[in-house]
C-alpha cells in the first residue's frame, strides 16, 4: 500500500526491489503493515536456517534440568558455571572439574540445520497469553517457520570424547523429563493450555527467539520441588528488570513471567518455539 499509493511507484518497479517473499499469513494485511518484523537467521547465501549452536544449547539445558530434578542436595547460589560444572563437566581429564575439557558437551557436535525453504517461512504476530486467557498482542512481526515443517540437523557424538557414556539414552530421558517438567510447572497456570494439548503429547523442546523465559532457564528446576520459591525469585528478578511488566503479580498467578508466548497462522494458535523432537 505503502509504495503503490505514497509513493506511487508501479508493479513493475516494486518486483524489482524484492530479495524474497514471505506469507504475512495472519501477522499483516494490505493497510497495516507498518509494524516492526524481526528477521530469521540466514546463511551467506540468503537461505534460513536454524545453528546448531542454538539447537546445542537448548539441549544443555535440557541435560542440566534433567540432572537439577534428580538431585535432592541441590545447594545456592545459583550460577549456571557452577551448574555446568557440577553437571556436566564429569569427564575427569584434568584435575580441575572447572575446566571446559572436562564437559561431555564437548562430545556433542550438533550441524548448523539444512536450509530451509522459502515458502515455509511466514511472518507471526507476537501475542502474549495470561493465566487468565486474556491476550496482549504487542506490535511486534517474527519471520518465523510456518508449522509442520520438518528442519533436519546432524547429531555426532564422539566416544573418543564421552568414553562410552550412554548419551542418547541420557538425551532421551532429558527430554521426557523436561517435556512432564515444562507441562506441569508452566503450561498448567494458562487458560490456553487447553488449546495445546494435541501439541504436548509427542516429545517436545522449545527453541529460538521470543519462546519465553521459562524454557530457557534453570531457576524453577533448582528451586523443584519448591515452585513457590521459584516464582518468588523470579518475579523479584523480574521487577528489577522489566518494572513497567506488573510481575509484582506473579505471585498471584502462581507463575512467572507470567506470559505464555503464542502467534496465529492460518487462523490457528501455536505456542512460538514448541518443536517437536526425533533423535534418529
Amino acid at each position: 500500500y505503502f509504495l503503490k499509493n505514497i509513493c506511487k511507484l508501479d508493479a513493475k518497479t516494486i518486483n524489482s526491489l524484492i530479495v524474497n517473499r514471505v506469507s504475512a499469513a495472519d501477522a499483516l494485511d494490505e493497510n497495516h503493515s507498518l509494524q516492526k518484523i524481526q528477521a530469521f537467521i540466514r546463511r551467506a547465501d540468503g537461505r534460513a536456517y536454524i545453528p546448531g549452536s542454538s539447537l546445542k544449547g537448548c539441549l544443555r539445558t535440557v541435560l542440566l534440568t534433567n540432572m537439577l530434578l534428580r538431585d535432592s542436595n541441590k545447594a545456592e547460589p545459583i550460577n549456571i558455571k557452577q551448574l555446568e560444572s557440577k553437571y556436566l563437566h564429569t569427564l575427569q581429564i584434568t584435575n580441575k572439574q572447572s575446566d571446559m575439557v572436562n564437559s561431555i558437551m564437548r562430545g556433542i557436535s550438533i550441524s548448523d540445520s539444512e536450509p530451509i525453504d522459502e515458502k515455509s517461512m511466514i511472518l507471526a504476530s507476537k501475542i502474549d497469553s495470561l493465566p487468565d486467557g486474556f491476550e496482549n498482542r504487542i506490535n511486534v512481526v517474527r519471520q518465523c517457520v510456518a508449522p509442520e515443517t520438518k528442519i533436519t540437523f546432524r547429531l555426532t557424538l564422539d566416544q573418543n570424547i564421552l568414553s562410552g557414556a550412554n548419551i542418547l539414552t541420557e538425551l532421551r530421558e532429558a527430554i521426557r523429563a523436561f517435556d512432564a517438567f515444562y507441562i506441569q510447572e508452566y503450561n498448567s497456570y494458562f487458560a490456553i493450555k487447553k488449546e495445546f494439548e494435541d501439541l504436548f503429547r509427542d516429545d517436545f523442546i522449545v527453541l529460538g527467539g521470543g519462546s519465553g523465559f521459562f524454557a530457557k532457564n534453570l531457576i524453577y528446576p533448582f528451586y523443584a520441588p519448591n515452585h513457590a520459591k521459584a516464582v518468588k525469585t523470579v518475579s523479584q528478578s523480574m521487577q528489577r528488570s522489566f518494572k513497567k511488566h506488573k510481575h509484582e503479580k506473579d505471585i498471584e498467578y502462581g507463575i512467572s513471567p507470567h506470559t505464555f508466548k503464542i502467534t496465529e497462522f492460518d487462523r490457528f494458535a501455536y505456542p512460538i518455539g514448541l518443536c517437536q523432537v526425533t533423535i534418529q
